[in-house]
Parts: C-alpha cells; sequence; structure tokens
C-alpha cells in the first residue's frame, strides 16, 4: 500500500513537471496570458530547487542533514549540475541578465 501511495505521488509530480514543461515548450506564439504564466511558474520553480537545496546541507558532523551522505551529498551534487549546466537555459538566461 505505501509504495502505491508512493508511486502515485511521484507520477503526480511528473505529470505536474510536464504540464509546466509542456507551456514552456509550446510550439506556437506565446499570448500575454502564457508570458504571465511563465512569470509565475519560473519563481515556484526556483522556490522548490530552494527547498530541496536546503534539506541537503552540511551539518556540523560533515554529513548530509536529510540523507547522511558525505557531504556534498548526491542530492546536493546533482542540483548543483543540473542548474549550472552550461548547456542549459537558465545559466544562458542569467548570464544575459547579469551582462544587462
Amino acid at each position: 500500500m505505501a509504495t502505491d501511495a508512493i508511486r502515485q505521488l511521484r507520477i503526480n509530480l511528473y505529470q505536474h513537471l510536464d504540464e509546466a514543461e509542456g507551456h514552456a515548450t509550446k510550439p506556437s506564439r506565446w499570448s500575454e496570458e502564457d508570458i504571465e504564466t511563465a512569470r509565475r511558474l519560473i519563481p515556484d520553480l526556483v522556490t522548490v530547487i530552494r527547498g530541496v537545496i536546503s534539506l541537503h546541507e552540511l551539518s556540523p558532523s560533515g554529513s548530509c542533514r536529510t540523507c547522511g551522505a558525505v557531504w556534498p551529498c548526491q542530492a546536493f551534487e546533482t542540483m548543483h549540475r543540473l542548474v549550472k549546466d552550461p548547456d542549459n537555459e537558465i545559466v544562458a538566461l542569467l548570464t544575459r541578465a547579469k551582462e544587462s
């Protein structure tokens, strides 16, 4: 039972992310409503990323305070790699913002 519930939570999260990604990759020209949706969506996604990163902080013992692995743990390293990947649009977007 618990395994099914966890699987359903995962499916639900993936569906939610698929909807956000679908909005962002919409092949047609964005309407003003699409732009406003993106402006609301981006801060929400940043909040999610910050929330996950904050869970995987260095503890006084030198391990991750959430998963107990040697810090930086796999979750933290994965988040860092994905957010800082120079081939992802987030890095290009932030670089352009700094240059303006």
